[in-house]
């Protein structure tokens, strides 16, 4: 969950979808120790989905990790992704794994 239009749009319709008493979570997963623009921005979109969904329980997941982290599952997520080709292949992959 970045905060950004494509993943808050996700999580609103996912609010739709789903029963009240469901909690929603939302995984951020942050390389630079803890500070980047998308974690600011989750926190900013967390702020007005649960200003515009009264009732529902959101949980950010703030996930901190290193590039280190990323570089020592290099091998083993390229491994994993298709198609792999791009740098933005390993950091899509490598946010979602690390989420997961």
């Amino acid at each position: 969950f970045s905060g950004g239009v494509d993943s808050t749009l996700i999580a609103a319709l996912a609010h739709k979808a789903l029963p009240l008493h469901v909690p929603i979570d939302l995984s951020n997963v942050c390389f630079a120790g803890g500070q980047s623009p998308d974690r600011q921005s989750a926190r900013h979109a967390l702020q007005e989905l649960a200003a515009t969904s009264p009732g529902r329980v959101w949980r950010l997941v703030e996930v901190n990790k290193m590039l280190a982290d990323v570089a020592a599952h290099k091998q083993h997520l390229l491994s994993l992704l298709r198609p792999a080709g791009t740098v933005m292949d390993l950091n899509i992959g490598a946010a979602l794994w690390f989420a997961a």
